[in-house]
């Protein structure tokens, strides 16, 4: 725990830099700094998982309407 009290600040993360900000502890207890740390690889892979969310979604339909479609076997005597 960090005492109370007025601090200047500065965060660097993968060659991004954010700050210098003034933070004050005895107004606010925490800070939060938000850095873009995603990348062309992360995007991509959550646009896949989105697609072949879709399709699977698409397929299960297309076999749901093939077996309601289906007429119901005669009946027997």
């Amino acid at each position: 725990m960090i005492p109370q009290g007025s601090y200047q600040l500065s965060v660097e993360y993968q060659n991004q830099r954010i700050g210098p900000l003034s933070e004050n502890a005895i107004t606010s207890p925490t800070a939060t700094v938000q850095l873009n740390v995603g990348s062309t690889a992360t995007s991509t892979t959550t646009s896949a998982i989105v697609l072949l969310t879709i399709f699977g979604l698409a397929f299960f339909l297309i076999l749901l309407a093939i077996k309601v479609r289906k007429p119901p076997p005669p009946p027997t005597i």
